[in-house]
């Protein structure tokens, strides 16, 4: 019997151990591919690649955000912001990846060096364009610059 899941708006049916003798593992590892790349990636037709979903995010003074896409286009809510220097981005799953783009010059977006992401090297204040792309780390229990460009 197979397995059906829906990836790019798209039901695929993948077929179970019985039916092409994929073993058990192929057809795990074939579902969980379809169940983490729906909603968080989109299919580029033209060329035959994905890329990943983004949303746009204001953030208060002193706020926190929280990731639900891949990347976020951040802006400052009413002006420049700095996030909370405790909690500015909330704590995902162990290897989360998250890239954040400045999305404005005049309300952008600062960073701390500090609480939940005290892995950074020293605190970025984001403009439009600018971008840093951060991995979370359960062991260390904040997340950790892997890049920056601002």
């Amino acid at each position: 019997m197979s397995t059906t899941k829906d990836l790019y708006g798209v039901s695929r049916v993948i077929p179970t151990t019985a039916e092409k003798s994929w073993g058990s593992v192929v057809t795990t590892l074939l579902s969980d591919i379809c169940t983490g790349l729906d909603g968080t990636t989109a299919l580029l037709a033209t060329v035959g690649i994905f890329k990943m979903i983004s949303t746009s995010t204001a953030i208060a003074a002193g706020g926190t955000l929280t990731q639900t896409h891949p990347v976020h286009i951040v802006t400052g809510n009413g002006g420049a912001v700095t996030l909370s220097g405790v909690t500015a981005i909330t704590a995902p799953a162990n290897n989360a990846l998250l890239v954040l783009i400045g999305g404005d010059n005049t309300n952008t977006v600062t960073i701390p060096d500090s609480g939940s992401v005290a892995g950074l090297n020293g605190e970025i204040k984001l403009y439009a364009g600018d971008i840093l792309v951060l991995v979370y780390n359960t062991t260390q229990g904040y997340w950790c610059e892997l890049a920056r460009n601002n």
